[in-house]
């Protein structure tokens, strides 16, 4: 129980810290344009996640050596006490940072998509890419250049 306490306290200060690099790289996506500063947060935000998933595989070793499904389930059998009421309460402060960590990362893949699509906008405009008939008289050439540039993202 000692072992799975220590293990639960250690993801529980990684997702922590995990939340807390993964809002720096929000935030530079949301302020920053030109990516000023998300490499640097993305590379110390990595080794954590690493980490992390080390530490999910022991207590998945751990689980299993005990022969139920779930840590939940190998903490319910436990046996009243003080060690295990730690244990519960760590597991569900766990289970909350990842439930943010989720939500946070959805939010962060969405501000990634949004500066895909600034920076293929810009591309397009910067390369001059011209437009082609989307219509015509029957007999014209389908791929005749109007000589109009297009200024949308998925040109």
């Amino acid at each position: 129980m000692t072992e799975i306490i220590s293990l639960l306290t250690q993801q529980r200060d990684l997702c922590q810290k995990a939340a807390d690099e993964l809002a720096i790289v929000r935030e530079a996506l949301e302020h920053n344009s030109d990516g000023v500063g998300v490499t640097a947060a993305v590379h110390k935000l990595e080794p954590l996640l690493t980490e992390f998933g080390e530490l999910n595989e022991k207590l998945v070793a751990k689980v299993a050596a005990s022969g139920v499904n779930n840590l939940y389930e190998a903490l319910s059998a436990q046996p009243a006490s003080a060690d295990k009421d730690a244990a519960l309460r760590l597991f569900g402060d766990v289970e909350r940072l990842q439930d943010k960590l989720k939500r946070d990362n959805s939010l962060t893949s969405s501000l990634l998509k949004r500066s895909k699509m600034f920076v293929d906008f810009h591309i397009n405009v910067a390369s001059q890419v011209q437009a082609e008939h989307t219509y015509g008289p029957p007999g014209t050439a389908e791929n005749i250049k109007q000589g109009r540039k297009v200024f949308v993202a998925d040109a």
